[in-house]
């Protein structure tokens, strides 16, 4: 991956906010860092949550629900997280792969996109030129 330096899908929402996500097809549930972005954020007992390697944890502190808009490659694109932990020390928002094909929809990757469709295409982002993807985006 010559002159990658970032792999992570920027998006941009309807409440002229930014932030970037991770689609990780190895993580268990969608995990975000800012409180301001759940809809109905429910205060939980922490709970530790293991990311990446074996040693590494941070605190989920509440659960709720994550509504934003990305820019397709045609237009707006709503887009409705169900059950997203709210971890405030964790260092990149991830969205579970496994929970998008949960309810229906997957994720299909090719040389120069990803598609996440369900009975219709809901989103596709187009890689940089030159862009290899991997299966943690």
């Amino acid at each position: 991956m010559k002159g990658l330096e970032s792999s992570n899908v920027e998006t941009t929402v309807t409440r002229e906010r930014q932030a970037e996500f991770l689609i990780d097809s190895a993580a268990t549930t969608h995990i975000y860092n800012q409180k301001d972005w759940f809809s109905n954020l429910k205060q939980i007992y922490p709970t530790e949550v293991l990311v990446g390697e074996r040693d590494s944890s941070a605190k989920a502190v509440g659960i709720g629900d994550i509504k934003f808009s990305i820019l397709d490659i045609k237009g707006k694109v709503e887009i409705n997280l169900k059950n997203v932990l709210y971890v405030p020390k964790m260092r990149r928002n991830l969205i579970c792969g496994a929970q998008i094909d949960i309810v229906g929809n997957y994720i299909e990757w090719g040389r120069d996109k990803m598609i996440v469709q369900s009975l219709k295409k809901i989103c596709e982002h187009r890689c940089p030129s030159g862009f290899e993807p991997n299966p943690i985006w």
